[in-house]
């Protein structure tokens, strides 16, 4: 009886330490698949985003005569990332990283604790001063990567014709303006890198190695002429703040092409501080986006349309009275001014409605 005993107590030893050993192996082999194959992976791949660069944007006309001067330029910065699968001891490193990122240990801890992620964001655009202290903790599965962000040297000129670039989850992407119209052309399309590496992080010659190569965005030339966009913007600001009025806008165009030289609107702002700006009604281009009744600027379609026609002349004079009857209505100028006699010149000149009405 005792050796039958003890038959059986070996017996159920061996078969919950089977049981014990099945279970550990389905926990590693199948709840744990994802984590150790991405670890492996990690071992012995690197995948890398290659990024694009954003194309410029050039206006006519420079500070020293230039023909073209760039309005919209890339300066570098760092970007620092993660790989969470690399990360040996994420509490401390979300420790330690988080007074440099301006956050809290928990922010970071949850970016970094994803180990299906290979590659997550941190921060953008990091000082010089931030990048160095990063590179002295030397972390691992933290890096950091130049990127390109965008500056505008002009600041607020022709702020709302250029817009801005900005994030939008973890990609960057034009905001209002030629930004945003032209966000496919500027952005080209980001490429990527994926092979097998050695232990010192070498490529394995003859290894899995695919490229995909970036494609920088193409540069834009607006028709935009510095000068003349300066000019308008300081009259349009003094215009707009001696009449106490809420905004203006300006539109000057070459009346042979119908381009654009100037597109000017008040109140403008920066586009490098956007984030700083209270009202982002500001970010609208009023002289394009607003519903604007015509009125007024229709009188240079009357005039030339009578002057094609031969049957006035720029210097033929009228008498204005301050208002006319047309059919059952009367028409007067603004807050019922009375000019005399003037020429056809000087009905556009005053914007004389009366003077319109007599030459249609």
């Amino acid at each position: 009886m005792p050796t039958r005993r003890r038959l059986v107590f070996l017996s159920l030893v061996f078969i919950i330490f089977t049981a014990a050993v099945i279970a550990r192996l389905f926990a590693l082999q199948v709840l744990g698949h994802s984590y150790f194959r991405n670890l492996a992976e990690n071992q012995h791949q690197l995948y890398k985003i290659l990024v694009s660069i954003r194309g410029k944007i050039y206006i006519h006309g420079g500070k020293s005569g230039e023909e073209f001067s760039a309005i919209v330029i890339n300066v570098q910065k760092d970007l620092v990332y993660a790989v969470p699968p690399e990360i040996e001891d994420k509490q401390k490193t979300a420790k330690a990283l988080a007074p440099l990122l301006e956050t809290t240990s928990s922010a970071v801890l949850d970016k970094i604790s994803d180990e299906e992620r290979k590659w997550v964001a941190l921060k953008k655009q990091l000082s010089e001063e931030v990048s160095n202290n990063i590179k002295k903790l030397n972390l691992p599965g933290i890096y950091l990567q130049p990127e390109d962000f965008r500056f505008y040297p002009e600041k607020n000129l022709a702020s709302q014709v250029l817009g801005f670039l900005a994030y939008t989850g973890d990609e960057r992407v034009g905001q209002y303006g030629m930004e945003s119209y032209y966000q496919d052309t500027l952005a080209g399309k980001s490429g990527s890198l994926s092979l097998e590496k050695d232990p010192s992080g070498g490529w394995i010659t003859g290894g899995a190695r695919k490229l995909e190569p970036a494609v920088d965005g193409s540069d834009i030339v607006l028709t935009i002429n510095r000068a003349i966009q300066f000019k308008a913007e300081s009259l349009l600001a003094d215009a707009v703040t001696n009449n106490q009025a809420d905004s203006g806008n300006i539109v000057v165009l070459d009346p042979k092409t119908g381009a654009v030289l100037a597109m000017a609107n008040y109140p403008d702002f920066d586009p490098n501080l956007f984030n700083e700006v209270e009202n982002q009604g500001v970010f609208r281009n009023l002289a394009v986006m607003e519903a604007y009744e015509p009125g007024s600027v229709f009188k240079p379609f009357t005039v030339a349309a009578a002057l094609d026609a031969e049957v006035i002349t720029p210097e033929e004079t009228y008498e204005d009275t301050g208002s006319v009857l047309v059919n059952d209505r009367v028409i007067k100028n603004a807050n019922e001014k009375v000019f005399g006699s003037q020429t056809m010149t000087q009905v556009l000149e005053q914007s004389i409605n009366t003077g319109a009405v007599y030459i249609g």
